[in-house]
């Protein structure tokens, strides 16, 4: 648990503007919280790890993802000759944790043109609003960005 407060914190202090106590202090306060609701997510399962390679193979890929989609929504937007394609699509995860899924929900909420709405834990189904469905979510497509999200989101979390 200190581990990942340290880091945490480490990490605030590297994106913030200026070092301050002030900054020292908001970062270890959010640091805190985040580490007890993580923890408290993971209760009852500590099967998995946490892998510090799989989540800096994941940033770099996940940044391009977003700057990708948020391209193509305000192509969308500012060429509307394909309009939008509004719809809620189902995606399927295998994910087992709380924390996965939610991880998992968030990060595709963070993509533009999404959101994460709902979660069906008996089906393991993420229910997704998407605005421009055809480009963004090819759902069939085993190469397409949510599938890749979840297989190297999974890098992240290992046994």
């Amino acid at each position: 648990m200190i581990w990942k407060l340290v880091t945490l914190l480490m990490v605030w202090l590297i994106f913030s503007a200026r070092i301050s106590w002030s900054s020292l202090i908001l970062g270890a306060f959010i640091s805190t919280g985040i580490v007890l609701v993580i923890n408290f997510m993971e209760e009852g399962d500590h099967r998995w790890g946490f892998s510090i390679p799989g989540l800096l193979m994941l940033i770099p890929w996940y940044l391009w993802q977003l700057i990708k989609a948020g391209v193509k929504l305000a192509a969308t937007v500012f060429l509307p000759r394909h309009g939008v394609e509004e719809r809620f699509i189902q995606i399927p995860t295998t994910f087992s944790t709380l924390t996965q899924v939610t991880l998992f929900a968030s990060l595709i909420t963070l993509t533009p043109g999404t959101l994460s709405v709902d979660f069906d834990v008996k089906s393991r189904l993420l229910i997704v609003h998407c605005l421009v469905y055809t480009r963004l979510f090819p759902v069939n497509d085993p190469e397409g960005s949510v599938f890749q999200l979840e297989q190297r989101l999974r890098k992240v979390f290992v046994r």
